[in-house]
């Protein structure tokens, strides 16, 4: 390796560094007068015979006065940069509740300016289509003047969901929604508590394969499974990662039945996991009743869109509106 390829490297390295550049270089002109030459010069030998030329030779030219202040990065960033679970801020402002006799405040996710979902078990299973009641932001108390007036839209047996609607846009937009990764950390939000505070707990996706439950008389799902062992007043939770809402929280596992003898260890070994409806099916539910809001669709299509033998392409954009495709 020449001379100008030395300094070549130490330039590449260094890219993002401009002052231990120029440090590394400042050093090997030192040694260079020193020594009377480079060719007398450890530093430049030691260069000369390192191979690779990597990360390993950028950690010892760190002076070991120096202490270094950078994060270690991960061996798989960038290509899997880290995915925080999202603190309160980044939702708060699609979580509502319904007040619930059994369960004091019933968590509810806005899925879409107008939409919004909460489960189907325990006391809300009386709810039938186009039952009114009024829902409330969660940091929000009861009240008469800050009630919004919701609808039943749809309702989802086996996903154990309802839909509900509001006749006008309750927020200026919905939240991102977005298939969940295995392993994909997540904050699970809702009034699990004695209190009837709104509350988080950590979580992680443990199993995205379709997982259903049944009994004699019915089957739910599918579901996916999280890493949370959340509680009663967890119904409905929702599940929010960082890149939008992953679905809703349906219930817990509980530990299998187990002979006497061996519950101890059976205890001591089981881990709860929460069961979790992925958000995707509320878009589905939402998608089709917004699709009954426009009776006029076809009639429009035909006067705004090109004669075609085939149906058009079409995209909607947020501030543009929809858009018809043709080949050109």
């Amino acid at each position: 390796m020449s001379d100008q390829e030395i300094v070549a490297k130490v330039c590449q390295l260094f890219a993002a560094e401009k002052e231990k550049c120029d440090k590394v270089l400042e050093n090997l002109l030192i040694e260079d007068a020193k020594c009377g030459g480079r060719e007398n010069s450890a530093m430049w030998q030691m260069l000369k015979n390192l191979v690779p030329f990597d990360q390993q030779f950028k950690s010892c030219l760190t002076p070991i006065t120096e202490v270094s202040r950078e994060r270690p990065i991960s061996p798989y960033y960038p290509a899997l940069p880290p995915e925080p679970a999202p603190s309160s801020e980044a939702f708060i402002q699609w979580m509502f509740y319904l007040h619930d006799q059994l369960h004091g405040k019933a968590t509810t996710i806005c899925v879409h300016p107008h939409f919004f979902v909460t489960f189907r078990h325990g006391s809300h299973q009386k709810f039938n289509l186009k039952d009114t009641m009024k829902m409330y932001r969660a940091q929000e108390e009861v009240g008469e003047e800050n009630g919004i007036e919701v609808s039943v839209a749809n309702i989802n047996e086996p996903l154990d969901f309802v839909l509900l609607k509001s006749q006008f846009d309750v927020v200026k937009f919905g939240p991102p929604i977005d298939h969940p990764r295995e392993s994909e950390p997540f904050t699970l939000v809702g009034f699990g508590n004695d209190r009837g505070y709104i509350s988080y707990l950590p979580g992680a996706i443990h199993y995205v394969r379709d997982y259903s439950f049944h009994n004699d008389e019915r089957k739910m799902g599918p579901f996916i499974l999280g890493s949370c062992a959340s509680s009663r007043g967890d119904s409905g939770a929702g599940i929010w990662g960082s890149r939008g809402l992953l679905g809703m929280n349906f219930g817990c596992t509980m530990m299998p039945p187990t002979l006497h003898h061996d519950a101890i260890t059976e205890a001591a070994m089981f881990s709860a996991k929460n069961i979790i409806c992925p958000s995707f099916r509320f878009k589905d539910a939402f998608m089709e009743e917004l699709a009954k809001e426009e009776p006029t669709k076809e009639h429009e299509e035909k006067v705004t869109s090109p004669p075609r033998k085939k149906a058009a392409v079409m995209t909607e954009i947020d501030g543009i509106g929809r858009l018809f495709g043709k080949e050109i």
